[in-house]
């Protein structure tokens, strides 16, 4: 083994890591995986060891997704052909990586589970999925499906317990498979790997577009993705349409939305509610009819955290975007208030924040119903558990519109964007005392009403960080 090279591998993924700011990043990757985890064990009464020993598989998980990414930033067609032994380096590293981590999840699994030898092909499985997924983004559609398919299915887990089961020879030829899949995901510089580095090269870029507030460049995109991206922005096309189709004095303000880049968006966010609402909602249907032996209400009880969490995280997604565009645009502002038939000063920045509470509040409460009527027909525990969730989420836009006014610098991770992660440990608390969901949802509705008593008019905003 180039015990060199495996220095100045880890060396280098471990400064891809460690750039300006990127502990913030960290820190808040690491809440918001813990919180989730802490809420599920404390909700099902397995107490603090039980919420540790799912922290650290979290950490271990995370671990093995940052490793991946950096070797995967150094295994570049160019460097696979022309660096001796770097391939041959990465592969050892990778596989000793992998069973490293496997091990020690099985620990932590054997000691919170008692799982044995299970607890270590469990955490194998994982782990390759998170390199292969790394490797080929499509694959996370089969490993959805694996994973909804692990309890209810049974094919995974009657793997795991087939390989826990099988004799020594066995599991070490199915260990020596393991080690030969993961060192086959290291390019070589074929024609695969020039077309994983391409499709690397573009989710960086829509990521960096992201972070500014951008839309992808349409350049990078491929047909399939402009065919797909179309079947979910119609709504705001058709919005726009319509908007100019009518006198350029009318509607001045959604106008000026239209120019700042964020007319709109509140017709897209309704539109992929109302097609996750229809999905879920076929699948349960689904599933009653092909496994009728299954108790629906409990599936929907188990999926509350995933249910909850997914459904008001989009909402919190939707805020990002928005302030990612206000600054992104901010240049494109000092026109757009220029605009004839539009207020001046403190009354257009008012007319504005007051537009968006407005979208916000319309959002939250198409998706709270939505969530609610499906968490109906779970447990009573399910239902407190959804509604608590709904009212943490529901002031979360007066902090964002705080945000707003002290926008100085390009959109990172904000700490409210954490707000529905960590709902989950209140709204466990509320589900283990059944507090009735009207309850939760005044409270939070007391919140929001206490936020807009103690607001006060906005100073000029336009253009936004100035």
């Amino acid at each position: 083994m180039n015990t060199t090279a495996h220095r100045a591998i880890v060396r280098l993924s471990w400064q891809a890591h460690t750039q300006p700011g990127a502990w913030r990043y960290a820190l808040g990757f690491v809440v918001l995986l813990m919180a989730p985890a802490t809420g599920v064990a404390l909700a099902m009464g397995q107490g603090t060891g039980a919420a540790l020993a799912a922290n650290g598989l979290l950490v271990l998980a995370a671990l093995a997704w940052l490793a991946c990414d950096g070797l995967w930033t150094q295994n570049t067609p160019t460097l696979a052909r022309l660096l001796p032994g770097q391939v041959r380096a990465m592969q050892e590293l990778l596989v000793l990586l992998v069973f490293v981590l496997a091990a020690l999840a099985a620990l932590l699994l054997h000691a919170w589970l008692g799982l044995g030898w299970r607890g270590f092909w469990a955490a194998m499985l994982v782990l390759l999925m998170v390199v292969a997924v790394q490797r080929e983004p499509w694959l996370w559609i089969l490993a959805w499906l694996g994973f909804s398919g692990v309890w209810a299915l049974g094919p995974v887990r009657g793997l795991i317990d087939g390989l826990a089961a099988a004799p020594v020879p066995l599991q070490l030829a199915a260990a020596l498979g393991c080690a030969l899949l993961l060192a086959a995901s290291i390019g070589r510089g074929g024609r695969w790997h020039h077309a994983s580095q391409a499709r690397r090269l573009r989710g960086q870029a829509g990521w960096q577009a992201m972070k500014e507030g951008r839309p992808m460049p349409v350049a990078m995109m491929p047909e399939w993705q402009l065919r797909l991206k179309g079947l979910f922005v119609w709504p705001q096309q058709w919005w726009r349409r319509g908007l100019l189709s009518q006198p350029p004095a009318s509607h001045p303000l959604a106008r000026l939305e239209l120019g700042m880049g964020i007319g709109g968006l509140w017709a897209i966010q309704l539109w992929v509610l109302a097609l996750i609402a229809l999905a879920l909602g076929t699948a349960v249907a689904v599933l009653s009819v092909v496994r009728p032996s299954i108790d629906g209400s409990l599936v929907i009880h188990h999926a509350r955290f995933g249910l909850s969490i997914g459904a008001f995280s989009m909402l919190a997604g939707s805020l990002h975007t928005q302030l990612s565009m206000l600054w992104s645009r901010r240049r494109d502002q000092a026109l757009l208030v220029l605009m004839p038939g539009l207020p001046q000063g403190a009354e257009l920045s008012a007319g504005l924040e007051q537009r968006w509470r407005r979208q916000y509040l319309l959002q939250w409460a198409l998706l709270t119903l939505a969530v609610l009527g499906l968490a109906a027909f779970g447990e009573p525990r399910t239902l407190s558990f959804v509604a608590a969730s709904a009212a943490c989420v529901l002031p979360l836009v007066w902090w964002v519109q705080h945000a707003q006014r002290r926008l100085r610098d390009r959109v990172g991770l904000q700490a409210w964007m954490l707000v529905a992660p960590l709902s989950s440990l209140p709204a466990a608390l509320a589900a283990s005392y059944e507090v009735p969901a009207g309850l939760s949802l005044a409270a939070g509705a007391a919140v929001y009403a206490l936020c807009a008593w103690r607001h006060k008019p906005p100073p000029v905003l336009l253009p936004f960080g100035r």
